[in-house]
């Protein structure tokens, strides 16, 4: 095949084996498992299962307000002395015109079961569980 032939299909080749290695790119912020909204005094689902390397994002699904923040928090509870160990992020809600307030992902890699908590009001906390297991 002439050499000026021969260009244009490797620019191609390299150009789709990029796209395929960012589509398939495990780091991507954005991408997520499952989903656990956070409300005004729950998380819902509260319980879920998933398998080892999924991703989990909470988001805050509440109107941006005094008092809208809540935490999502590792552990059972506040007087858990490992509590926020493994993860603690401050979600808060949406503002007008938006649809979603912060989130926050987790990736898990171990099985097990995985106790949250929201720290936020103080004094209000609820919780909820991750358990994972093998694929």
């Amino acid at each position: 095949m002439p050499r000026h032939r021969l260009a244009p299909r490797l620019l191609f080749l390299a150009c789709a084996a990029s796209l395929v290695a960012t589509a398939c790119d495990d780091t991507d912020p954005e991408r997520f498992d499952h989903e656990i909204r956070v409300q005004v005094d729950s998380f819902f689902p509260k319980n879920i299962v998933v398998g080892v390397g999924s991703r989990v994002r909470w988001v805050n699904v509440q109107r941006k307000d005094q008092g809208t923040a809540r935490s999502v928090t590792s552990g059972t509870g506040p007087d858990d002395t490992d509590a926020g160990v493994l993860f603690d992020a401050v979600v808060d809600g949406f503002e007008t015109g938006e649809i979603e307030g912060d989130e926050f992902i987790h990736r898990f890699t171990d099985i097990g079961t995985f106790s949250y908590f929201s720290r936020l009001p103080e004094g209000e906390e609820f919780g909820g569980t991750v358990v994972v297991q093998g694929q």
